[in-house]
């Protein structure tokens, strides 16, 4: 999900195999739920990590190469705002972040 503009995600860790579920896990998911709902409220944007902006610059890079990146990519990718940022536009990520990125996209990409 953080790779398609959703910058919060939430993991629920509850291993079940019967029909119903138990209280422990309906606290668990009704917890992880309200806490979702409070944060989708809140409007907050998230900086991404690190993983985030790896593979945003290298899908960028890709598209830009074009190494046989399907046509729906390269046509998301012609975007010019989105071929000049490390992280999607409009979304504030800090100085090491940002070089990160910029080392990442200069490592995949073929000038």
């Amino acid at each position: 999900m953080y790779y398609w503009d959703v910058d919060y995600v939430l993991t629920m860790p509850i291993v079940y195999r019967d029909i119903q579920l138990n209280d422990k896990n309906r606290a668990i998911i009704n917890r992880k739920a309200d806490k979702f709902a409070l944060e989708l409220n809140s409007r907050k944007v998230h900086e991404p990590s690190f993983k985030s902006i790896l593979m945003y610059n290298v899908w960028r890079a890709m598209s830009i190469n074009g190494n046989g990146v399907g046509i729906a990519d390269c046509k998301y990718w012609s975007n010019e705002k989105l071929k000049e940022t490390n992280f999607y536009p409009g979304i504030p990520i800090g100085f090491v972040k940002r070089t990160f990125g910029k080392f990442i996209f200069s490592r995949f990409h073929k000038k």
